[in-house]
C-alpha cells in the first residue's frame, strides 16, 4: 500500500510519564544534562541526600529540549547513578523527574507534536528517474471525510511511503519512498455524497525546487564552503549535501537574488562538475572527471531486480553538433600598442600620449596580471618572459624614462619597479596607480599618473584582453553535410 503523509498546521498536546530505569552503566545512550529546577545543581554533580532532598522539598529535576532530537535512546545522572529512557525527543519537550505523592521515582514528558496528515493512494503512481531527477505522475488520493483546513497547502512538503501502517497510523514499518512538494490540487470529479472525496496531487521534485528559491552571495570561497551557503535556503528546509566530491579549491563569485538553480548550473560550467538532488532531499555534486571509474550505484539483471519496477525506456538525444560557430563578447589575448610610430599587429591600448600630472588614464581594454594567463601566453608563444607594461615616457622625445612591468615564466612572479603600486596599496610615494577592475581584480583596466606632466613615446602590453566576435567554420564539415543533411549543410 502506497500512503501520502504531510504535517497539518494544528499541533496536538502531550503529558504523559515515560518508563525509565536506573543503571551503573549508560553503554549506547545519549546523554542529557538535567538541572535541579530551584537550586539549579546540575543533576551529574553529587548532592548528599539528594533523595531526601527532593522528597522534603517537593523539587524536580528538569530538562528542556532546545532542538530535535528524534528517536532514540538517552540517560542523565541521578544521585550517581544513570537514569535511562528511550523516547522521541523534539524542540520544546520538558522532562520532569521526581518523587510523587507515594515517593516513587517518576519521570514525565511534556509537549506538542505537529499532527500529520495521511491519506491512501489508491491509483498506481508512475515514478520516473533519469540522470538528473525523480519525478512521480499525479497522485490521487482518497481525502474521505477530511475537512477544508486539512488541505495541504502551496509548496508544502509532501512525503510518499510504502508499506503498511498500523491502527495508529505509525509509518515506522514503511518506507520513504519520494519527497516532493506540492504544486496543485484539485478534486478529480463531482460526488453526490460529502464524504467522498478524491483528489488529485501534483507534485515538484527536489530538484525542482531549487528554481524557487534564490541565493545572493559575493566573494572568493573554498569550495565546501561555497556549497553550503549557495544551497542554505534549501538545507533549512531539511535538505543534505549527501556527497560532495570536487577538489578543494578558491572560487570568487558574484550572484544577486539568483535561483539556486542558476547560480549551479553556471558555477558546473566554469568548474566542471555534475549535480543533482534526489528524490528524498540529498545533494550531490561531483567532478564529472571523478565520475569515470566509479562503482555503479545500481544494477539490474535477471539476479538484481527491483519490486515494481515495470520497464526501463532508453533516450535518444541528438549530440549539439555544428559545423559553423560564432563566439560573441569572447575575451582574447592581444598584444596592445600606442605610441608614434606604427606597429602590426597590435590594437590601440590608450586614446592620448600627452598626460598631465595626477590624471586619470584608462586604457581601451583591460591588462590581464594573473599569473595562469600569463604563463598560458608565455607557453604558447614559446617565450620565458612577457613584458605586462612597457612605458616610455619624457618631457620631450629625445630624453626618455622607462617603467617596465615584467613576468617571469621561470619561478611565476611579477616584477615591479618602485613606486609603480595598485590603488588598494600605500599610494602616499606612488609615481604611477595601477587600478585593478572592480570584480575582476587580476584586470588593470587603467593607471594613476603621478609623475609630472609628460609625453609617452610608447606604451606597450603582451597581455592585452579584447572582446572580439568570430565566426568559427569547418568548411569541410559544411561540403559534407550539403550531401545529405541540407543544401548549404550549414549547421550554425
Amino acid at each position: 500500500m502506497v500512503y501520502v503523509e504531510y504535517n497539518l498546521t494544528k499541533k496536538t498536546k502531550y503529558n504523559k510519564n515515560i518508563n525509565f530505569s536506573f543503571s551503573d552503566s549508560h553503554d549506547g545512550y545519549k546523554y542529557i544534562q538535567m538541572t535541579n529546577s530551584k537550586n539549579k545543581y546540575p543533576s551529574n554533580v553529587f548532592v548528599p541526600n539528594y533523595n531526601k532532598f527532593l522528597s522534603e522539598e517537593s523539587d524536580v529535576l528538569e530538562f528542556i529540549a532546545n532542538q530535535n532530537y528524534g528517536n532514540g535512546k538517552y540517560y542523565f545522572n541521578y544521585n550517581n547513578q544513570c537514569v535511562l529512557f528511550e523516547h522521541k525527543l523534539v524542540k520544546g519537550d520538558k522532562l520532569t523527574f521526581g518523587l510523587d505523592d507515594g515517593n516513587e521515582y517518576y519521570l514525565n514528558i511534556q509537549g506538542d507534536y505537529q499532527t500529520k496528515k495521511i491519506l491512501p493512494v489508491y491509483e498506481t503512481l508512475e515514478l520516473n528517474k533519469n540522470g538528473n531527477e525523480t519525478t512521480f505522475s499525479n497522485i490521487k488520493v482518497d481525502f474521505g471525510s477530511s475537512t477544508k483546513e486539512e488541505l495541504p497547502l502551496a509548496f508544502q512538503e509532501i512525503r510518499i511511503w510504502q508499506g503498511k501502517v498500523n491502527v495508529q497510523e505509525d509509518l515506522n514499518n514503511c518506507n520513504l519512498l519520494y519527497t516532493g512538494f506540492l504544486d496543485n490540487v484539485k478534486p478529480t470529479q463531482k460526488y453526490t455524497s460529502k464524504d467522498e472525496c478524491d483528489l488529485e496531487l501534483s507534485l515538484l521534485s527536489p530538484m525542482n525546487l531549487t528554481t524557487k528559491r534564490t541565493v545572493s552571495i559575493s566573494g572568493t570561497y573554498k569550495t565546501t564552503e561555497l556549497f553550503n551557503y549557495i544551497f542554505e535556503p534549501l538545507i533549512n528546509d531539511g535538505f543534505f549535501l549527501k556527497r560532495v566530491l570536487i577538489d578543494e579549491k578558491d572560487v570568487n563569485v558574484s550572484y544577486f537574488v539568483e535561483t539556486v538553480e542558476t547560480v549551479m548550473n553556471d558555477l558546473s560550467n566554469k568548474l566542471n562538475f555534475f549535480w543533482l538532488v534526489d528524490e528524498n532531499k540529498n545533494i550531490y555534486i561531483i567532478d564529472i572527471n571523478k565520475l569515470f571509474g566509479q562503482n555503479s550505484v545500481l544494477t539490474i539483471d535477471e539476479i538484481e531486480k527491483i519490486e515494481g519496477l515495470y520497464s526501463i525506456i532508453p533516450t535518444i538525444e541528438n549530440s549539439d553538433y555544428f559545423n559553423c560557430v560564432n563566439l560573441k563578447n569572447a575575451r582574447i589575448y592581444c598584444t596592445g600598442y600606442s605610441g608614434y610610430q606604427d606597429v602590426i599587429n597590435t590594437f590601440p591600448l590608450v586614446e592620448k600620449l600627452k598626460w598631465q600630472k595626477d590624471e586619470d588614464i584608462e586604457f581601451v581594454d583591460p591588462i590581464d596580471l594573473g599569473t595562469n594567463g600569463l604563463a598560458r601566453i608565455c607557453k604558447n608563444e614559446q617565450k620565458s618572459n612577457l613584458s605586462v607594461l612597457d612605458i616610455k615616457y619624457g618631457s620631450d622625445l629625445g630624453n626618455l624614462d622607462n617603467i617596465y612591468i615584467e613576468y617571469s615564466l621561470e619561478d611565476n612572479k611579477i616584477y615591479m619597479p618602485d613606486g609603480v603600486v595598485f590603488d588598494d596599496d600605500d599610494t602616499e610615494n606612488a609615481t604611477v596607480i595601477l587600478k585593478h577592475d572592480s570584480f575582476f581584480k587580476n584586470l588593470i583596466t587603467g593607471l594613476k599618473w603621478k609623475n609630472a606632466s609628460a609625453t609617452i613615446s610608447s606604451i606597450y602590453t603582451d597581455s592585452l584582453l579584447k572582446y572580439q566576435i568570430f565566426r568559427v567554420t569547418n568548411s569541410n564539415e559544411i561540403l559534407r553535410c550539403s550531401e545529405f543533411l541540407s543544401d548549404s549543410g550549414i549547421i550554425e
